[in-house]
């Protein structure tokens, strides 16, 4: 062999083992690095998108929460002092004569699902003003429940009572027994 081709060789063997060294290696180590990165990246997108519909589900909180207002106005405070005058207050605007009397209920503790408040309501007034009254309360402000009513007509007797001088025979006496939900 010639000695020309010998130092190509030499310089051949010396040349790419440093090539590879220098310039390949690093290349490797660039795209594993990338690689790694990229991998992190993701991941990083991932738990974003996680956060990001966690805190969309919590911005909805909002319509939820003037919903949840709604529902706890239904629910009347333990002390009814609102509740009662929001019932005399539409017997007036209905044109009826009310009576409200709270009573104890009388369930067991174990068997209370839901606190409430019992209340008999006496309304006097004509039947057409009764139903609309009647009507309201059921659609009305409060979560109540009527577990009793009764209806008659009011006599002569009746009309001799001093607070029912201004009725008629052709009025109504109603009493109506109802549960109003508590807080």
């Amino acid at each position: 062999m010639n000695s020309k081709t010998l130092v190509n060789l030499i310089i051949l063997g010396i040349l790419s083992p440093a090539i590879i060294v220098f310039f390949i290696f690093p290349l490797f180590e660039d795209i594993r690095i990338n690689a790694t990165n990229f991998l992190l990246r993701r991941q990083n997108l991932t738990n974003f998108e996680s956060k990001r519909e966690s805190l969309s589900k919590v911005a909805n909180y909002g319509g939820i929460k003037a919903n949840l207002d709604k529902l706890n106005n239904l629910f009347i405070d333990p002390k009814p002092v609102n509740f009662i005058v929001s019932l005399e207050n539409l017997a007036r605007d209905n044109n009826l004569l009310i009576k409200v009397s709270l009573s104890q209920t009388k369930e067991k503790k174990e068997q209370v699902v839901w606190p409430s408040i019992t209340a008999q309501v006496l309304l006097d007034g004509k039947y057409s003003d009764f139903m609309i009254f009647l009507e309201k309360i059921e659609s009305g402000n409060f979560l109540i429940s009527i577990s009793d009513l009764s209806i008659k007509k009011l006599t002569v007797i009746d009309l001799n009572k001093s607070e029912l001088k201004s009725f008629t025979t052709d009025d109504v006496e109603a009493v109506v027994s109802l549960k109003a939900y508590t807080k």
